[in-house]
């Protein structure tokens, strides 16, 4: 059957989602199944990032400020070794932000690794948001000279804000910050990134899967991308920010109104892709469902790929499809329909 809730219903599962539960907690406190949780939140992910690419588009902004956030899937990376088959995507996981300090708007999000590779995607998919010349304040992460120049040549003012720290006679630990001005001439009033350092707190608080602590943390690279796409949406259109006593949409002009969970809901509803009907054990995609369709990341980002690549066509979408009679898993491409069973090829 297809799995169908109402705005209201839906409603009630993502506000729970985006205000620190976990997904059963969220099964129970909506009273569904948390099978129906997983499938809402990717359609909900897919769905939200289309919205995002349509409405935070030709900005222009005076400053910037963008930081990285981490996280982890499966197990943490110092830990990977001595865990039980870990997949290959375990470990540290980053989410890179950028945030319009005068609005509070979450301008660009990323999930992937911290190198040169994903600091290019996440600073190209600002640029192609913009279309006036900003100042842009990150810390000294390296990777962001070359993606900065790459996607906006000598067209911005980049400064990065170095810290530097160290411990006095006494024991006093002194932080010194050095402002490290990249290119073009940054206005001193601007420099900073207090503001998106507390957007950190903010999403950690807000995403069961960031808190430090806790047995809530993803297992699958692709699910906590999805929180992210969620949570995105609904904290600039949705969520009052206590400074501007608006929504961060309604203050940068890309809503006329603060937005509530039933409202996000129906948007959902109607650009999502129809639901997948399920098997006598698990939700059948051979038709490349909306679990299998979120291979286009946020603006011009690479995807997100899984733990095993098909040997027929080379694609990364290669999901478990049960398991043969001796209890070998079996793995379905969602490109070409290639089986296979057994471990394949890790990315």
């Amino acid at each position: 059957m297809v799995n169908l809730l109402d705005a209201e219903r839906l409603g009630l599962l993502l506000h729970c989602l985006v205000e620190g539960n976990s997904c059963r907690g969220a099964a129970r406190l909506s009273e569904v199944s948390v099978n129906t949780v997983y499938g809402w939140l990717d359609r909900s992910a897919a769905a939200c990032a289309d919205f995002h690419d349509r409405r935070v588009r030709n900005l222009s902004l005076v400053s910037l400020q963008a930081d990285e956030l981490w996280g982890f899937v499966y197990v943490k990376a110092k830990r990977a070794d001595a865990a039980k088959s870990p997949p290959s995507f375990a470990g540290d996981v980053w989410t890179w932000l950028a945030l319009d300090p005068a609005t509070k708007l979450i301008v660009a999000c990323h999930v992937g690794s911290r190198g040169a590779e994903d600091a290019a995607c996440f600073v190209a998919d600002i640029a192609w948001r913009l279309d006036a010349r900003v100042q842009l304040s990150t810390d000294g992460h390296a990777p962001y000279v070359e993606a900065v120049e790459a996607a906006f040549g000598a067209e911005i003012d980049f400064v990065q804000l170095v810290k530097s720290h160290r411990t006095d006679d006494d024991g006093t630990e002194l932080v010194e910050v050095f402002k490290n001005v990249v290119s073009g001439s940054p206005r001193e009033l601007l420099i900073s990134t207090s503001l998106v350092e507390r957007l950190n707190l903010t999403m950690r608080m807000s995403n069961r899967r960031l808190i430090r602590r806790t047995n809530g943390f993803s297992k699958r690279v692709r699910r906590h991308d999805a929180m992210m796409r969620v949570l995105v949406t609904y904290y600039n259109f949705c969520r009052v920010h206590g400074a501007l006593k608006t929504t961060p949409a309604v203050a940068a002009g890309l809503a006329d109104h603060v937005w509530d969970r039933r409202e996000l809901a129906r948007m959902i509803i109607e650009n999502s892709c129809p639901g997948s009907t399920r098997g006598p054990y698990q939700c059948d995609n051979s038709s490349g469902g909306l679990e299998f369709s979120l291979v286009r990341h946020w603006g011009r980002s690479r995807a997100v790929r899984e733990d095993v690549v098909c040997a027929n066509c080379g694609s990364h979408w290669m999901p478990k499809d049960g398991r043969d009679t001796s209890g070998r898993q079996r793995y379905r491409c969602q490109d070409c329909g290639y089986r296979s069973v057994g471990k394949l090829a890790e990315t």
